[in-house]
């Protein structure tokens, strides 16, 4: 992956995409026409978050502070990875940084002794791999879960990122229908709330209680 063979099938990609429809043409869809095709749009968009957040991930490896002047963003004569990702993507600087910060937590990681690991936030990576959240759901559930006040072990920061992609999907009885990214982002406060008063104690309170 990332080979120029995988770089001209995706260039490839985009250009039939390109030519499936003008999206200047779509007011003359129908309104459930419309509808699907704003669904369809999404479920490629998704895909494409995926790689956009992976490849950001692995550009701030490269970069980390750790590496200095060797690091990629730094031989590319930016400051840091951040930078680099918004003179490659053209995108802005808040739109880099979510990229990264959720890259950061999505990736595979490597042990001292080169073992691979799973990522910190692994039911993400696998979520967002398979097309089911895009990137907004994504950093939603990254950004509350990492923004615990009081440390809680890992089993009861996977439970909490569990339900909060099953929210996001829609793979729950309370939450039949996959909830948007403010909702997303709302339930991961609330998880936030009751982990930062005593994590392993309220766990089971929270995946019980109705408006999680």
């Amino acid at each position: 992956m990332g080979n120029p063979t995988t770089t001209t099938v995706l260039d490839g990609i985009t250009a039939r995409v390109a030519a499936v429809l003008d999206p200047r043409g779509l007011g003359g869809m129908s309104e459930d026409d419309l509808l699907s095709l704003l669904a369809a749009t999404e479920r490629l968009g998704r895909r494409v978050d995926a790689l956009r957040v992976l490849a950001a991930g692995e550009v701030a490896e490269l970069s980390r502070n750790e590496v200095g002047r060797c690091g990629l963003a730094a031989r590319k004569g930016c400051r840091n990875s951040a930078e680099l990702l918004e003179r490659v993507a053209q995108v802005s600087g808040d739109t880099a940084r979510k990229r990264i910060k959720t890259g950061r937590a999505v990736r595979g990681r490597l042990s001292l002794s080169g073992e691979r690991l799973p990522a910190q936030f692994a039911v993400v990576a696998d979520a967002m791999v398979a097309g089911t959240i895009g990137l907004d759901s994504a950093h939603a559930i990254v950004a509350g879960l990492t923004a615990l006040t009081h440390p809680v072990g890992r089993d009861v920061l996977q439970a909490a990122e569990t339900a909060l992609v099953a929210a996001a999907c829609g793979a729950t009885e309370l939450s039949p229908v996959a909830c948007a990214a403010d909702d997303i982002r709302n339930q991961a406060g609330v998880w936030r709330m009751f982990l930062d008063q005593d994590g392993s104690q309220r766990v089971s309170d929270c995946l019980c209680k109705s408006h999680i």
